[in-house]
């Protein structure tokens, strides 16, 4: 089993556990070098948290600029990102969350987000992100879950020494 991964130029995207579940979305993305650890678990406030409803993580040491995350994620999508870039140029808090979660907009809004990036989004997310002042960078349904898939068979064929093939077939959504 390969110990020492290093990534390159490209954008690696790996699930580490409970993608899709109510409080265990942790994910990991590397690039030139460095590894960034994102938990973007939700989870119900409680008692603990009156009057709060959601708890998200909080992202806000992550700064880009909004032309330049633009083209990172083209790179790394392999394909154009629609955005609606009504919000800040400079980023402060970015909100990711592959596949379809454009829905979740005003979910982000609450949260302090002010760069949400999906998959895609229905019609009235486009126009609620203009209205709330946030950025929302829509990668393709497909293109944003596949790099999870891609990590995962590679570190089990590493790990079982089996051989594995990705099966590629993008619909353009």
């Amino acid at each position: 089993m390969r110990k020492d991964f290093t990534p390159e130029d490209e954008l690696l995207f790996l699930a580490l556990g409970g993608s899709g579940e109510i409080g265990m979305n942790v994910n990991l993305y590397g690039c030139r070098g460095q590894w960034l650890m994102v938990d973007l678990g939700m989870t119900f406030g409680g008692d603990e948290y009156p009057g709060i409803d959601l708890v998200f993580a909080d992202l806000e040491f992550i700064e880009e600029r909004r032309d330049d995350l633009i083209g990172k994620l083209e790179e790394s999508l392999g394909g154009s990102v629609r955005c609606v870039g009504t919000g800040p140029m400079e980023t402060k808090v970015i909100g990711i969350v592959t596949g379809g979660a454009g829905g979740e907009i005003y979910v982000a809004s609450r949260e302090g987000i002010d760069t949400y990036i999906t998959g895609e989004a229905p019609h009235w997310a486009a126009v609620a992100a203009e209205e709330l002042g946030i950025n929302l960078f829509l990668g393709g349904h497909y293109a944003t879950e596949t790099f999870g898939v891609k990590a995962l068979a590679a570190e089990l064929s590493a790990q079982f020494e089996v051989p594995w093939e990705f099966l590629d077939h993008p619909t353009g959504l």
